[in-house]
C-alpha cells in the first residue's frame, strides 16, 4: 500500500468516526448501517454476476467461459445483500460484532505500523496507546455482545475511530518528517477493508 492510500484510509476512518459520534442518538442508526452494507453487497454482486456469466467477446475469443464458482459467490452476495436490505433489524446484532472485529483489526494494523517505527524513529511509547484502546474496545464489544453495547456502540466506535485516525495522522506526519531528516522508516502495514 502506498503512502497516499495509507493516508486516505485514515481520512475515511475519521469521517466514519465523526459521523458515528454525530449520529449516535438517532433511532434506527444500526438499521441504516445494515441497509448500507446490504446495498454494498448487492451492487458488486450484480456486477460480478454479469462479468462471470457473460465474458466479453475478447475473453471468449481467448477461451474464457462463464465462471461457475464466481457466479455462485456473486449470487450469494446478492442474496445476503437483499436480506440485509429487506429485514435489517434481524442483522443488527451481526453488524455490532462486525464493528468489534473492525476495531480489533484496526488496532492490530496500527500496532504493526508503529512498532517498527517506534524504535527506529524514536516514537514515544504513547503512540501504541490508541491501537491498544482499539483492540480493548473491540474485545469488550465481542465479549459483552450486541444487547449490552448497542446503545453506546455508535458513540464508542466513533470515538475510538477518531482517536485511531488522529494517532495515524500523527504517526504518518512524524514518519514523513523523520524520514526526510534521514531516519529509517519502518514498513507500513495496512489492511484493505
Amino acid at each position: 500500500m502506498n503512502n497516499k492510500t495509507y493516508l486516505y484510509s485514515y481520512i475515511l476512518t475519521i469521517i466514519g468516526g465523526i459521523s458515528l459520534v454525530a449520529l449516535h442518538g438517532r433511532a434506527g442508526l444500526f438499521n441504516a448501517i445494515t441497509i448500507i452494507v446490504g446495498v454494498l453487497l448487492i451492487v458488486p454482486g450484480i456486477l460480478a454476476f454479469i462479468r462471470a456469466s457473460f465474458p466479453s467477446r475478447a475473453a471468449r475469443m481467448a477461451g474464457a467461459r462463464p465462471s461457475v464458482p464466481m457466479i455462485v459467490v456473486s449470487l450469494a452476495s446478492i442474496v445476503l445483500g437483499v436480506m440485509l436490505v429487506a429485514v435489517p433489524e434481524k442483522f443488527t446484532h451481526f453488524i455490532v460484532y462486525a464493528f468489534g472485529i473492525l476495531m480489533i483489526v484496526c488496532g492490530i494494523v496500527q500496532f504493526l505500523n508503529f512498532t517498527p517505527s517506534r524504535r527506529s524513529l524514536g516514537f514515544p511509547w504513547w503512540y501504541l496507546a490508541a491501537p491498544a484502546l482499539c483492540i480493548c474496545i473491540g474485545v469488550v464489544v465481542m465479549v459483552l455482545g450486541a444487547a449490552q453495547v448497542l446503545d453506546i456502540l455508535a458513540m464508542l466506535t466513533g470515538i475510538v475511530l477518531i482517536v485511531y485516525s488522529l494517532n495515524g495522522f500523527i504517526g504518518y506526519y512524524e514518519r514523513s518528517k523523520r524520514s526526510h531528516q534521514g531516519g529509517v522508516t519502518g514498513k507500513v502495514v495496512n489492511v484493505e477493508m
